[in-house]
């Protein structure tokens, strides 16, 4: 069953068992701008059209049939090909033909959750605020008489009654939204019972916190509290790919080295442009030799006049796996 509102579209997947209809699962999304602008039959396809793109797991492959409360949508296949539909529709049709041609008309009062899940915007929840209270404590509140008296702050503060015409509270009015301020012994009761709902991370906290209310240094506060929230921290998984740092055995002089390769770097006069680094494990002995290409045989030549003829043949070497030393002329 599917729904579109001027701002939303909602969708709910159901299968029809022991005389009764059991939701599978529930799909609600924000229109764009210019979604928003669309007809309703457009909005109402676009709803359908969505909906088996997010159930498209759990439904390919099996029987399906497409509810609506826009009964021209019934009709939508049979326009296919005419020139009253327009290449966006026929995409959208095509698109659902390939899961089912089965559309029927339902009642409004018969697609309720659907029609709810298209409205989310208008769902509200519930305060745990009392502003008699919250008018009391800010007319008590030192800190934010200094921002009313404050003229460089950025805050946009004004004193707003309530319906019932006797209580004003003081909101900021920055954003679209006017955003009461909370004295500070309201500022964790209310960040409890918003983050309590659902447990967010601590940017959609933020977030959540800074779109209803006000108060100085809200982020870092927000922030604070959802990091030591203590379900969050057992519930969540925390992935710290740490690996341990690598353990060499005891080697002596000379008998294990370090090599890596070094650039392209700016050429010299002589068509240098790369170094050979090598280092001894045990001494830590560094050694830089320039080169002009990084093929297999020149670093082998270069380790060989450089490093072997010196120093002697070491019974290790180190790399970090690059093709010149897993070469042949290396393993062999």
């Amino acid at each position: 069953m599917t729904d579109a509102s001027n701002t939303a579209v909602g969708a709910v997947l159901q299968q029809f068992v022991n005389d009764s209809w059991q939701p599978l699962g529930f799909y609600s999304s924000k229109l764009s701008d210019t979604q928003q602008k669309y007809s309703a039959y457009d909005r109402e396809l676009l709803a359908i059209y969505m909906a088996i793109k997010h159930f498209r797991n759990q439904i390919e492959g099996r029987q399906l049939t497409i509810y609506t409360d826009h009964k021209p949508i019934t009709y939508a296949f049979a326009k296919i090909g005419t020139d009253s539909e327009t290449p966006r529709r026929t995409r959208q049709l095509l698109f659902i033909s390939e899961f089912t041609t089965d559309i029927r008309h339902v009642s409004g009062e018969g697609n309720a959750v659907a029609d709810a899940l298209s409205r989310v915007d208008a769902i509200t929840c519930p305060t745990t605020i009392n502003f008699e209270e919250l008018s009391a404590a800010q007319s008590d509140d030192a800190t934010l008489t200094h921002l009313l008296q404050d003229t460089d702050s950025s805050a946009k503060l004004k004193r707003i009654f309530l319906p019932s015409g006797q209580t004003s509270i003081v909101c900021d009015l920055t954003s679209k939204n006017a955003r009461p301020y909370l004295p500070e012994k309201f500022r964790k009761l209310t960040f409890d019972y918003i983050h309590n709902m659902s447990h967010p991370g601590i940017r959609t906290s933020r977030k959540l916190m800074s779109e209803r209310y006000f108060w100085p240094n809200m982020n870092r506060d927000v922030g604070n509290w959802a990091k030591s929230c203590i379900q969050c921290q057992r519930a969540k998984v925390q992935r710290h790919v740490i690996s341990d740092l690598g353990r060499f055995s005891p080697s002596e002089r000379f008998g294990h080295i370090h090599v890596d390769i070094v650039g392209p770097l700016p050429t010299t006069t002589d068509d240098y442009k790369y170094l050979l680094t090598i280092i001894d494990r045990c001494t830590g002995w560094p050694e830089a030799f320039p080169m002009k290409d990084i093929s297999a045989d020149s670093v082998a030549k270069v380790i060989l006049e450089g490093w072997i003829a010196r120093y002697g043949c070491p019974s290790k070497l180190t790399s970090d796996q690059g093709k010149q030393f897993e070469s042949n002329l290396f393993i062999n």
